[in-house]
C-alpha cells in the first residue's frame, strides 16, 4: 500500500483547501487585485466586486448589503478607483440575544487599477438595493473601433 492511499479524505481534503487558497492568492497578486485581498490595516472584511466592459465604458458593481450608501466614499488617485466605507455592528440589546452572527461588520476597502483611456472627472455611481454600481466612461480615443476589410 502506498502512502498516498493511506492518508484519510480528510487530511487530503485540508492539503486541497490549502492549495486552493494559495493559489487564490497568487492570481490575486498578478491580476493587481492583492490588496483588496489582503488586510488593509483596520478593514475587517471584503465586499464581492464585478468589474465588466462595454464599448462605451467600465463598469463596476460592489455588493454592500446594509450599507448606508452616504457612508460609502469612492475615489481616484492614480488610475486606483477605491470604495470604502463601513456597515456597523448591530448590538445586541436588553430585549435581543443574538445566537450565531455571520455577517461581516466594520470598515471595508476595495481598490481596483483603472486601464489608461478612461475619463475619471467623468465617473458617475448609483446605488439599488444594496448594490454601489459605478460607471467610467472611456475616452473617444480608447472606445472600440470597427475596421471594415476591403476587398482587392
Amino acid at each position: 500500500m502506498t502512502a498516498l492511499s493511506k492518508r484519510r479524505p480528510s487530511q487530503l481534503g485540508s492539503f486541497n483547501s490549502l492549495r486552493e487558497q494559495f493559489d487564490n492568492m497568487l492570481k490575486n497578486i498578478f491580476d493587481g487585485d492583492a490588496e483588496s485581498e489582503m488586510s488593509v490595516g483596520d478593514f475587517a472584511w471584503r465586499p464581492r466586486m464585478d468589474v465588466a466592459e462595454t464599448d462605451e465604458a467600465y463598469q463596476v458593481t460592489v455588493d454592500l448589503p446594509g450599507v448606508d450608501p452616504e457612508k460609502v466614499e469612492i475615489s481616484v488617485t492614480d488610475n486606483q478607483l477605491t470604495v470604502k466605507g463601513e456597515r456597523s455592528e448591530e448590538k445586541e440589546t436588553k430585549d435581543k440575544t443574538f445566537h450565531r452572527v455571520e455577517r461581516s461588520y466594520g470598515s471595508f476597502y476595495r481598490s481596483v487599477t483603472l486601464p489608461t483611456g478612461c475619463e475619471t472627472d467623468k465617473i458617475a455611481a448609483s446605488s439599488s438595493n444594496g448594490v454601489i454600481s459605478i460607471s467610467i466612461p472611456k475616452t473617444k480615443e480608447a472606445k472600440a473601433k470597427t475596421i471594415k476589410i476591403k476587398a482587392k
